[in-house]
């Protein structure tokens, strides 16, 4: 979206008006994303899992998984909302190829305590969620990467 915002000259606030306010499934973008990789010619070999999170400053803890974790784009700890996100490479092809392919919002322990049920539920957050560390969440991305068949060799991650 990133890329096709700056050939289109949209403004980044703009892109992410569209991308909040669009009545697509986020999970459906991503299946869609999954099955163009996976028909395309010449990815069966080197392709990269890129596993990362990626934090975004919030005014207050009005937004789901709001809290205060560590911000690397700021370099300190705010009040952010984190996501794990799981990216695909393959240098193989002409041009290379990477594209977000997946991701989860973490929601930090303390969004699951008895006195938070309400607040969840008003920001429609599924009944049965239950407390994943980002670990766990990265996990979960490379298994259903996996469990798509999607093409990959090799995971990369950082210190996560």
């Amino acid at each position: 979206m990133a890329g096709i915002s700056r050939e289109a000259d949209v403004s980044e606030q703009n892109r992410q008006h569209f991308m909040t306010c669009s009545p697509w499934s986020g999970a459906a973008v991503c299946r869609a994303v999954q099955e163009e990789l996976k028909g395309t010619v010449g990815l069966a070999h080197g392709g990269v899992l890129i596993v990362d999170e990626s934090a975004d400053e919030k005014a207050g803890d009005g937004s789901a998984g709001a809290g205060r974790p560590y911000n690397g784009r700021l370099g300190k700890v705010e009040m952010s909302q984190v996501a794990v996100r799981l990216g695909y490479v393959n240098l193989t092809v002409p041009q290379g190829l990477w594209s977000w392919i997946d991701g989860e919002l973490f929601l930090p322990e303390t969004w699951f305590e008895a006195d938070q049920a309400a607040r969840r539920q008003r920001l429609g957050l599924p009944k049965d969620l239950t407390f994943a560390t980002k670990v766990e969440l990265a996990w979960k991305l490379i298994q259903r990467a996996r469990d798509q068949e999607i093409p990959f060799e090799m995971v990369a991650m950082d210190c996560l």
